[in-house]
């Protein structure tokens, strides 16, 4: 069957990246003020549990790794050699301005994003395989070429991107593969597409004790992963080799090509009237058509009960105005750009607006950018403040304190803002852990469980 692109904008992204969310198909419960949901989040206390994203940056998007202080294009400021590392903190600055720009992210918050969007790309991966830890790994090890004067061009296309299909790897942006020469010969081994050079990627090594870290440079159009590794008249078989396409795509009423590939506009279906059932390309739904799932509607359309049974109905994907409803968590409608998608307090719904500045009056908790957001309103003053650390909540909600610090105590009387526990720590709740998004749990015994952290692939 074919598939069509998710409708929801961040968790679209965040998916495509690899993650096992249950925000990547879950809707936000109503909630209470201690019960967390998947869309309810916080990152955790240190920042250097992050190892690893395809966004290419560390948490601190303005701090190099090592060496002289170095411009934000990644070119050295004190005519030093630059280090291949410095295009991370680049990379993230561009990035966020893509999400924020597009409505990728739920605030407007440039510095929240800075402050999440590594737990969000960097720990939910088995392993740092081609990823920009990789290449950047790679370079610093003189198996690729690091390219500061390309990391402008790069931040720019990035920033200028087409909000759709959402770019989920940095070097989906053409400009961006300059910004490494590789260095690896073909048979040679290798972590990253891009230390392989033009024509060539990096063929992952099965790993029966563990996730693929390792691989070799094979030429495009010969061995491969996947389907876009070959040639147009190719596909990837199972034994990772491009071979002739023996079925192609195939035309209305007939057999279904390869991996059950159709013809623009058609979808592979089952007949189950022929003996025995045989897959067949059948025209997509549009407006009326019968439906099971939006798989089996036309680009555009949505699969929804209109109290007679599923059909195809249009899809209104137009960006909403000041004061229309949204979804904070833009699995549905988004706003245009300049505007967000301020949350309800119990962030069940949302309207678009103007996120608010510090300082100025607000009468909503998450107006002040989001509930991402390094701000909230404190209810009590009606005005945009700073997230404490510690201290009285400004609202009783679990997420009502500094994200990257700590979490609201709502047994508390008031509620206090206290700061999140370690490994090993007692708890009753994933969120006094850090958050449940990058793997933080409050495990059957009642401790914080260490967080998860992907291989580390070395070249």
């Amino acid at each position: 069957m074919l598939f069509r692109s998710g409708r929801n904008l961040l968790m679209a992204v965040l998916c495509s990246w690899g993650f096992s969310l249950a925000a990547c198909s879950a809707k936000p419960s109503a909630g209470d003020a201690g019960t967390p949901d998947a869309t309810d989040i916080v990152v955790p206390p240190d920042a250097s549990t992050n190892t690893g994203n395809d966004a290419g940056v560390t948490p601190d998007a303005g701090t190099p790794d090592s060496g002289p202080v170095e411009a934000t294009d990644g070119g050295s400021t004190d005519g030093g050699t630059a280090d291949p590392g410095t295009f991370k903190s680049a990379g993230y600055d561009a990035w966020c301005d893509y999400m924020i720009r597009c409505n990728l992210f739920p605030t407007l918050d440039k510095p929240a994003c800075l402050a999440a969007l590594p737990y969000f790309v960097g720990t939910h991966q088995p392993s740092t395989f081609n990823t920009i830890e990789a290449i950047v790994a790679a370079a610093q090890a003189g198996h690729a070429t690091f390219v500061p004067s390309a990391v402008r061009p790069c931040q720019d296309q990035l920033r200028a991107a087409a909000c759709s299909p959402a770019i989920s790897r940095f070097d989906d942006v053409p400009a961006c593969r300059n910004v490494f020469t590789g260095n690896v010969k073909q048979g040679d081994a290798c972590i990253h597409d891009l230390e392989c050079g033009r024509g060539y990627f990096c063929l992952g090594t099965p790993n029966s004790q563990g996730p693929v870290c390792a691989g070799t440079c094979q030429a495009i159009g010969v061995r491969c992963v996947r389907d876009t590794d070959c040639l147009p008249d190719e596909y990837c078989n199972s034994t990772s080799t491009c071979v002739t396409d023996p079925a192609p795509p195939g035309v209305v009423d007939q057999v279904c090509g390869t991996h059950d590939r159709c013809q623009a506009d058609l979808g592979c279906f089952t007949n189950t009237t022929t003996t025995p059932p045989k897959k067949e390309c059948k025209a997509l739904g549009t407006s009326g058509g019968a439906c099971a799932d939006n798989g089996a509607c036309a680009a555009g359309y949505v699969c929804a009960d209109d109290g007679t049974g599923k059909t195809c109905h249009l899809e209104d994907t137009r960006p909403r105005m000041v004061g229309e409803t949204c979804d904070p968590d833009q699995r549905g409608p988004v706003c245009e750009a300049g505007l967000y998608c301020i949350p309800s307090d119990d962030l069940t719904t949302g309207s678009c607006g103007v996120s608010k500045r510090q300082a100025e009056h607000c009468d909503k908790l998450f107006e002040c950018g989001g509930k991402y957001s390094n701000s909230i309103c404190d209810l009590a003053q009606h005005s945009c403040t700073d997230r404490p650390s510690s201290a009285q909540c400004p609202a009783p909600r679990f997420t009502a304190c500094k994200m990257t610090d700590a979490y609201c105590d709502v047994s508390a009387s008031p509620p206090v803002c206290v700061a999140f526990k370690g490994p090993g720590g007692a708890c009753t709740h994933d969120y006094e852990c850090g958050t449940p998004l990058i793997g933080a749990k409050c495990g059957s015994d009642k401790k914080c469980q260490p967080v998860p952290q992907p291989q580390i692939c070395s070249p």
